[in-house]
């Protein structure tokens, strides 16, 4: 239990850490206003807006010229049309000798790069990169539950095709949302896989998708299980507080959808008729939070061989303060398993200008130079003149 209290609190620092230091949450999200061109929240551009909805095309609104979403978009395509275009993407060459073992290798990634995703999280991580000059992307062992079709030699009529469950294996790549990620940032960014000390993620998960997730992992820690279930984000059974990180930014107002999932439908609300099934009380929503940290397990009492040697360790919590899984990374690199991409890397680590930001003042100064122009019209349709001889010679 010491263990646990001491990784939680160092979670807790490690996410706090990041928010402590800069306001990169803000510093995305402007970057992002540009990009979907909602930056102009002016009255004179609402009021348009508005009476355009209502039918007044007569309204003139403020304009944006489109100048950091077709250069991002030109980028990703780019690097989309070099990188993501062949199949398998990521080839393996080989001399002859071992051209056999090639090829399985080589099916073996076309496999896991269709079932794992590949291409939609790269896409993703490129356009991450161009827009903040900061991406992750994560290599994780996976499992997935897929279906096959096999015989049925027991059929009466003969044989006959029957779906059954697959569990299929492999490496998956997951994209990280950047405003939901927090990293060592006392290392550049392309150094925090070799050199930091940290790296995680939170997510938002269902009660159902909490399950089918914990059931996926190979050792979970399962006297915390019923913990974690009834642990809310305001504090878990043992009273012991917590905080909730989530962040959805405000981007399109115009959006389909309340962004506020924590304040949508209570889908735990039929949980009263069957109160007396309930054997878990399940919260409504659950922030799931994985942290790869390199650490010495003697400083948390672990009891683990080479105990005060550098190890990594992935660890899995829910709401911020129940601990649901531990794992010691084994792997060869001796890497946080989080890729962190800068696509321009001039020496300046975390002050480089984005693409984004780079472009950003040219799309303000052309969307200026148009609404001149509008404002123009706007002034021919609305304004009045009043001409009074006995002020005004001529």
């Amino acid at each position: 239990e010491k263990s646990q209290a001491g990784l939680i609190e160092f979670q807790r620092q490690c996410y706090n850490m990041l928010n402590a230091q800069w306001n990169v949450r803000e510093q995305m999200r402007q970057v992002d206003l540009a990009y979907m061109r909602e930056k102009d929240q002016t009255n004179t551009h609402q009021k348009a807006k508005l009476a355009n909805r209502y039918g007044d095309a007569n309204k003139f609104q403020n304009i944006t010229i489109p100048v950091v979403l077709p250069i991002i978009e030109a980028a990703v395509t780019y690097q989309t049309s070099v990188f993501l275009t062949g199949n398998p993407i990521f080839g393996v060459v080989s001399n002859p000798q071992n051209e056999e073992a090639a090829m399985g290798m080589e099916a073996l990634m076309e496999n896991h790069s269709t079932m794992g995703g590949w291409i939609r999280h790269l896409q993703m991580f490129l356009r991450d990169g161009f827009k903040y000059n900061l991406s992750a992307i994560e290599c994780v062992w996976d499992k997935k539950v897929t279906a096959a079709i096999e015989t049925d030699l027991s059929f009466a009529g003969g044989k006959q095709g029957k779906p059954v469950e697959v569990v299929w294996e492999g490496n998956c790549l997951n994209r990280w949302d950047p405003y939901n990620s927090f990293y060592d940032t006392r290392v550049p960014v392309t150094e925090i896989s070799e050199h930091g000390e940290f790296a995680g993620k939170t997510e938002l998960m269902s009660r159902i998708r909490l399950k089918a997730f914990i059931a996926t992992l190979p050792n979970k820690m399962v006297d915390n299980i019923k913990e974690a279930f009834e642990s809310g984000l305001g504090g878990n059974s043992n009273g012991s507080n917590s905080l909730a990180s989530y962040y959805i930014p405000t981007i399109n107002y115009d959006s389909l959808i309340n962004l506020n999932i924590r304040q949508g439908t209570d889908w735990m609300a039929w949980a009263s008729v069957a109160a007396q099934e309930q054997k878990i009380q399940y919260q409504n929503i659950y922030e799931v939070t994985t942290l790869y940290a390199r650490i010495l397990p003697l400083d948390f009492g672990l009891k683990v061989p080479a105990a005060s040697t550098p190890q990594i360790w992935k660890f899995i919590f829910v709401n911020h303060s129940v601990m649901i899984y531990a794992e010691k990374q084994t792997n060869a690199h001796n890497r946080i398993p989080v890729l962190f991409g800068c696509p321009l890397e001039d020496g300046l680590s975390y002050q480089t200008k984005t693409l984004a930001q780079n472009v950003t003042p040219i799309q303000d100064l052309s969307s200026a130079m148009m609404n001149s122009v509008v404002a123009e019209r706007r002034r021919a349709i609305s304004d009045r003149g009043l001409y009074d001889p006995s002020r005004v010679g001529e």
